[in-house]
């Protein structure tokens, strides 16, 4: 089976369908040319009948290049002007009743129990216009009846045999005719081993008519006998004719008949629209061995080049039948392929436009975005948190479509919060401040402040300010660390020292606001303010004050103070020591260099400076008269600036 699945494969790639004839050198024209009459054996693979035990010994091959003119064509010894059948220069002549000629089988499958025979003859009626007499031997012009064809299968080797066509009376003509007939064998008689077909002419059914005698001369030429299997492949290609590129073609397979195949074949082939092969081009198959049943996806068919046509091969196989197939021609369209582009990375609250390209662009594709609804080229998005954007690119003309994605990861940037009033007392009132996105905190680069403003009656004017980091102003629960704008962490000071009012505690009757500002490494100071007062405590018999509580957005404008400015990156020319300290600090500089030593508070105010000479590496910085809290130390030099923070405990 192996050879042949090789033939099939060779077959396939040259588009051939190869049949199979187990009569070998069924058209007679393989052997030596023919020298003299009564010679079949000149045909390889004919002779004599040997089976039954009686011998037939008239029978005569007729070659067109033999210079004889008994065994020559169109002159033999029975007529000179009977033509070959089709290309061929041989045939074979029979005369006599009862005679015989065998021919040499190919090994029939044991599987296979349906066959097609077929064979061509041709007549002579020495009375008819159209033959005539043979100058080599005058004596065979007499008029002769042709009878009929009887055909048997048998085993040389035991004689056994088997009758398989009997064919009716053959009429006189004065050209070829075909005789053909199909027959089964029983699964024994397909194990019977016959290895030799007989043809033999034998008496007319009915009575001889005057003037004709019982003599019989019939030439016959091209026998086939072939497997008859009932095995009809077809093949259904999902989404044909019009398949788009991108993805797997797939395939059903099916077959109708009263047998099954042993072996089928997927095959692929690059094609014309005619459905005629592209030499060179692609092509591959598989061969599977058994009963193809389900969907067929081809390997790497999500890959071949598009804007082509393909033809699809089902082959099925059996023991009887070579080959049977079934094709589709497909045109493989090319989807679109859209990029998109855009902004990666985004502050929240910060819009981003997405575009989409696509190729080939010559074509005018529907779009349609999502989760946005939009069916532009370009869209404006204002993400909030990090999300995936899909745009869907579809060819009316083709029906084909494709997807691209894009992914904008937003930076936390949102400083919301809610204000509520946790605890009363006569003496004042706690307030608590909840961020509404606790988890930005943890990301890189991520910072933010708290600042508590006490305000005039109209709330126009700061009187007093209070920075988060000073942490006897504001109760807030979670996380306990306070991270400065450029992502370096310190614990939060509690409970206050003395001298300093308790934490969250705020006065009855007091203007305040309060501010949350947020920012990272590539996103700028968003703040959120609100304004809210308590207008008096809840006293016995005298009922309870009125709580105003107001967004705001006459927020404090630091934006761009020193402290909130985005600094270059802290270097180690500049190092503080200890940190945190008391207030006594020693600053090194890793090179000698002139400048000035700046040392700001969180609200941008500078509170100290110190000029610095080249040659001297260590300066003390004296903070103890400075409130608690972080500070930030700028040093200038050759027009550079070197940052460090540092808290004073």
């Amino acid at each position: 089976m192996k050879k042949i699945l090789q033939t099939l494969v060779l077959a396939l790639s040259a588009g051939i369908l190869p049949a199979q004839n187990y009569i070998q050198n069924g058209d007679l024209e393989t052997g030596p040319g023919v020298t003299a009459p009564l010679e079949i054996t000149y045909a390889t693979g004919w002779t004599i009948t040997t089976c039954p035990t009686t011998s037939y010994s008239v029978a005569d091959l007729f070659d067109v290049s033999s210079t004889n003119c008994q065994v020559g064509i169109p002159v033999n010894k029975w007529a000179y002007n009977v033509p070959v059948r089709a290309a061929g220069h041989r045939y074979l002549g029979l005369s006599g009743s009862s005679t015989g000629i065998a021919a040499t089988l190919s090994a029939l499958p044991a599987t296979c129990y349906n066959y097609n025979l077929q064979f061509w003859v041709r007549t002579v009626d020495a009375l008819s216009t159209n033959v005539q007499p043979n100058p080599c031997q005058p004596s065979y012009a007499a008029p002769y009846y042709t009878s009929r064809v009887q055909v048997t299968l048998y085993n040389s080797s035991n004689c056994s045999s088997l009758l398989v066509y009997d064919s009716p009376d053959i009429q006189q003509s004065g050209s070829w005719q075909s005789l053909a007939t199909s027959f089964t064998l029983t699964p024994a008689q397909a194990a019977a081993g016959y290895n030799r077909v007989q043809f033999k002419i034998v008496r007319p059914r009915g009575a001889i008519p005057a003037p004709y005698t019982e003599g019989q001369i019939l030439f016959m030429d091209d026998f086939s006998l072939t497997g008859n299997t009932d095995l009809t492949p077809a093949v259904t290609v999902n989404g044909a004719p019009t398949l788009c590129s991108g993805n797997a073609i797939t395939a059903v397979g099916t077959f109708t008949g009263t047998s099954t195949p042993t072996y089928y074949d997927w095959a692929i082939a690059e094609c014309y629209a005619n459905g005629s092969l592209v030499t060179g081009g692609y092509a591959a198959d598989n061969w599977y061995a058994g009963v193809p049943s389900g969907t067929y996806s081809y390997p790497n068919s999500a890959s071949l080049a598009c804007g082509k046509y393909y033809k699809i091969r089902f082959i099925t196989v059996n023991g009887c039948v070579i080959w049977a197939e079934a094709d589709q021609v497909i045109y493989l369209a090319c989807s679109p392929a859209p990029v998109i582009t855009g902004t990666a990375t985004v502050c929240s609250n910060v819009s981003d436009q997405l575009c989409v390209n696509y190729a080939p662009a010559k074509f005018v594709y529907d779009l349609s975005w999502s989760p946005v609804s939009a069916a532009t080229q370009c869209i404006t998005v204002n993400p909030t948190t990090t999300t995936t954007y899909s745009v869907t690119v579809f060819d009316d003309r083709t029906g084909c479509k494709n997807t691209a994605t894009y992914t904008v990861n937003v930076l936390p940037n949102d400083p919301t919060f809610l204000p509520s009033v946790t605890n009363l007392s006569t003496q004042y009132y706690n307030m608590q401040f909840a961020p509404h996105d606790l988890g930005a905190a943890s990301q890189p680069g991520f910072g933010y402040e708290w600042i508590i403003d006490i305000m005039d009656n109209t709330f126009t004017n700061v009187l007093q300010t209070f920075n988060g980091a000073y942490p006897c102003t504001w109760n807030y629960p979670n996380p306990t660390i306070f991270i400065g704008f450029d992502g370096t962490a310190s614990p939060i000071q509690a409970p206050c020292t003395s001298g300093g009012p308790n934490p969250g505690r705020f006065q009855y009757g007091v203007n305040y606001r309060v501010t949350r500002a947020t920012w990272n490494n590539n996103c700028t100071w968003n703040p959120v303010s609100f304004k809210f007062n308590y207008s008096k405590p809840p006293l016995a018999n005298k009922g309870t004050g009125t709580f105003t509580l107001e967004r705001t957005y006459d927020t404090p404008d630091i934006s761009q103070s020193a402290f909130f400015q985005k600094p270059q990156m802290e270097s180690p020319q500049l190092s503080v020591y200890p940190n945190p300290g008391i207030g006594m600090f020693k600053v090194t500089l890793k090179n000698g260099m002139d400048g000035m030593l700046e040392v700001y508070d969180v609200m941008g105010k500078r509170m100290k400076t110190l000029a610095v000479q080249s040659g001297v590496s260590e300066y003390d910085l004296d903070l103890t008269e400075m409130p608690k809290g972080m500070y930030l130390i700028n040093l200038i030099s050759e027009g550079k600036q070197y940052q460090q923070k540092l808290i004073v405990q």
